[in-house]
């Protein structure tokens, strides 16, 4: 067991691969056979699917990104979209490792729509979720398209900052 998320919780990689938060009742994602989430995709690709967020990705953990999203917004002079809608991309092909899973999150459900189905993004604010070692890193990946600005950025699972890369790079 581990405390990961600035204390915010207590996270354990169960021996099947399953990421669960042991401090409440849902885990950070709600997955069934084979560590897919339990409905059908909205949206299957050769490289991914999509998911509504909605049942699968914990509400509290939800806000946790939030406002991990807002400090970093605040950090590279973004603007701070509200974030109220949210698809979870199952890359497929990828074990948990190297980013099986990452949380988009858009400003309403029509630009979910637009920029998963349409590829007509605004701006992305994504987060991927690697489990390794018994932990879970983050990586964030910031952009508003418009002013052409990208930002990665990695939060281990000790809640250390590592800017401008991605948790894909580092090696702990």
């Amino acid at each position: 067991m581990l405390r990961v998320l600035g204390g915010l919780c207590l996270l354990s990689i169960l021996t099947t691969g399953v990421v669960r938060a042991e401090s409440g009742k849902e885990p950070i994602l709600r997955l069934g056979a084979n560590n897919l989430p339990p409905v059908p995709p909205e949206i299957h690709t050769i490289r991914r699917d999509y998911y509504d967020c909605k049942g699968i990705v914990a509400n509290w953990y939800l806000d946790v990104l939030k406002r991990e999203f807002q400090f970093l917004e605040q950090s590279h002079k973004l603007q701070s979209p509200a974030l109220v809608s949210c698809a979870l991309a199952l890359q497929h092909d990828v074990p948990l490792a190297d980013g099986k899973y990452v949380i988009n999150l858009f400003d309403n459900d029509e630009h979910r729509r637009q920029c998963i189905h349409d590829g007509k993004c605004r701006f992305a604010r994504n987060v991927t979720l690697y489990a390794r070692q018994n932990a879970l890193q983050r990586s964030y990946f910031l952009t508003d398209y418009q002013s052409e600005r990208f930002f990665q950025d990695c939060i281990d699972a000790g809640g250390k900052l590592h800017r401008g890369v991605s948790c894909a790079r580092l090696t702990f």
